[in-house]
């Protein structure tokens, strides 16, 4: 098997991952515009991929953490390092949930940030334990 086949072997293994995670995937450029979203996350958010990509990912955001948890966000992924907390977002019906949430930059082969990853997985059921 020649080189390309294998690799786009890897490439078709790797997208039919992404498409099936049992996680929402959201992925955006460097300013947060979202540039690609996985099916997971239409169910999640109630969204489609048509309606998510290209707004700024903000667009999810509650509104019930304030600037400066958003700052300190943002401010981890410019140190070029991985975030990881728990979210309030808001679906395409209004209601807020709950997620758990990485978000981790994501560098070109010659180390230039390119793009943001933020993996999502709802945790509604375990706050609602909690509470």
């Amino acid at each position: 098997m020649t080189q390309q086949r294998v690799q786009d072997a890897r490439l078709r293994i790797f997208w039919r991952a992404v498409e099936h995670a049992p996680v929402s995937i959201t992925v955006t450029d460097i300013y947060g515009n979202i540039v690609y979203v996985n099916p997971h996350f239409t169910q999640l958010s109630g969204y489609s991929s048509e309606e998510a990509i290209g707004k700024n990912s903000r667009f999810l955001n509650s509104g019930e953490q304030g600037q400066p948890f958003y700052r300190q966000i943002w401010t981890t992924l410019e140190r070029g390092e991985t975030w990881r907390g728990e979210l309030v977002n808001r679906n395409k019906q209004g209601q807020s949930y709950w997620v758990e949430s990485i978000i981790s930059p994501v560098f070109d082969e010659d180390g230039v940030l390119r793009n943001y990853i933020a993996l999502n997985q709802d945790i509604a059921a375990n706050r609602a334990v909690q509470v």
